[in-house]
């Protein structure tokens, strides 16, 4: 039976592409730099805030400025975080519906901590999540498990007894990585392609699939 349902954040609980992309595109934009669409972004978003720097700034990301960059992004994010960022249909009823069956609910993102907290409590303030956790420097990015086995641990919740829900490749080789089952989700950033790709154990074509699955016992 599954006791604890472990989201990620963007493109699975929240759309916050546009958010984002406007935010990097505004750094690049202040560098003199190429900006990038939208649907380029889903491609560049999902390793965390220096990874998607990196990608979009290309080999003009360098030592030199990366602190500057990374503070100007950080500074505008701030600000424009919630302009256009919301929860995907279905999402509050699905996790309403979980918490009321008494599952165990957590958030592993690769956002920033402090901002995946923010996000959350902004947008979900009425579910109760059992943990949230974001990057820091005591905890490194997806596809490293740490994230998940932190989870784990706080929860006294053992991996069969576990399901990961994200909409990525980094999300599926998370899973694996950590020994978990996984859930892709069509609803997000990605293709079903990549997360089939990737190792996904189930694909949710919208979020109240996950009920379904974890109804049926996956």
């Amino acid at each position: 039976m599954i006791k604890l349902v472990i989201f990620d954040l963007d493109g699975t609980l929240l759309y916050t592409l546009e958010d984002l992309a406007n935010s990097c595109n505004f750094v690049l934009e202040k560098y003199g730099q190429p900006k990038h669409t939208i649907d380029e972004y889903r491609y560049l978003v999902g390793s965390g805030v220096e990874v998607l720097l990196q990608k979009a700034f290309g080999d003009s990301f360098s030592l030199q400025n990366k602190q500057f960059v990374l503070e100007n992004f950080l500074e505008y994010y701030a600000v424009h975080q919630y302009d256009t960022t919301r929860p995907y249909a279905e999402i509050p009823f699905v996790l309403h519906v979980l918490q009321e069956q008494n599952k165990m609910l957590a958030v592993a993102s690769n956002k920033m901590d402090k901002a995946t907290k923010l996000l959350i409590h902004k947008y979900f303030s009425n579910i109760n999540f059992n943990v949230v956790l974001g990057a820091s420097n005591d905890m490194p990015t997806k596809p490293n498990p740490a994230i998940i086995n932190k989870i784990l641990s706080l929860c006294g919740v053992k991996k069969e007894e576990t399901i990961y829900i994200g909409d990525s490749n980094i999300d599926m080789e998370t899973a694996k990585n950590a020994g978990v089952k996984s859930i892709g989700a069509l609803w997000g950033y990605r293709s079903k392609k990549e997360l089939v790709e990737s190792g996904a154990d189930f694909l949710a074509l919208s979020p109240i699939d996950i009920v379904e699955f974890i109804a049926n016992n996956l």
